[in-house]
């Protein structure tokens, strides 16, 4: 299911990030594409913060096995130095996209 829901999300991200830097967007759709962007990167924030706080829980539903002579395995360890840069590295591309689409909405403005 990842595997189709991961580069779907991509190509999603990519469109957006299109529409927002793309000199033929109208400036409503420039405008929604930055809403989404900033939405995007409202939720990144969160779910940082709801990992980080333990939030979210570690348990996960198991189907009990009444026949199982010994108990289930422990959950991995998350790492979450990974988690961590992988969310700064989200936050600083959205940050860098809206960056670009707003300076380039400045230009465009007063020529």
């Amino acid at each position: 299911m990842l595997f189709v829901i991961i580069p779907l999300s991509i190509a999603l991200l990519g469109l957006i990030v299109y529409y927002a830097l793309s000199p033929r967007s109208s400036k409503t759709l420039r405008l929604s594409a930055f809403g989404a962007l900033v939405c995007i990167m409202l939720s990144v924030v969160i779910c940082t913060i709801i990992i980080f706080a333990n939030l979210g829980g570690n348990d996960e539903p198991v189907m009990p096995d009444f026949f199982a002579a010994e108990p289930p395995n422990a959950a991995p360890e998350n790492n979450f130095f990974i988690l961590v840069l992988f969310a700064v590295f989200l936050l600083i591309l959205l940050g860098i996209v809206i960056l670009l689409a707003v300076r380039e909405r400045r230009i465009r403005g007063k020529i």
